[in-house]
């Protein structure tokens, strides 16, 4: 099951659970299942982002986001470490498309 059909059926299952707690009033149960929903579809929208390459501080190329330009990866590590270890950048979220 790919990552983002997992988030989903952990996010909905989540809203289950807590809307099936006697604690929780009915309004409460509105507002988190609202706030579920809206992440699922977040998730959805994400379109992932092809790495770009561009020369780092130290003058070593780096694999980077092709969303918001932030480094993931040295080259010289190669593309399968690369696509192994960046899945998503550190600082935008993005998911990355290793292709």
């Amino acid at each position: 099951m790919p990552d983002m059909e997992k988030a989903i059926e952990n996010l909905n299952t989540a809203k289950l659970i807590l809307c099936n707690q006697q604690m929780l009033t009915h309004e409460m149960c509105i507002r988190i299942g609202q706030a579920i929903t809206s992440a699922i579809a977040l998730l959805k929208e994400q379109e992932p982002v092809e790495p770009t390459f561009r020369q780092g501080e130290d003058g070593v190329f780096v694999w980077a986001c092709g969303s918001c330009g932030a480094y993931m990866y040295h080259i010289y590590d190669g593309i399968d470490k690369a696509k192994e270890y960046a899945k998503y950048c550190r600082q935008c979220g993005k998911k990355v498309k290793w292709e």
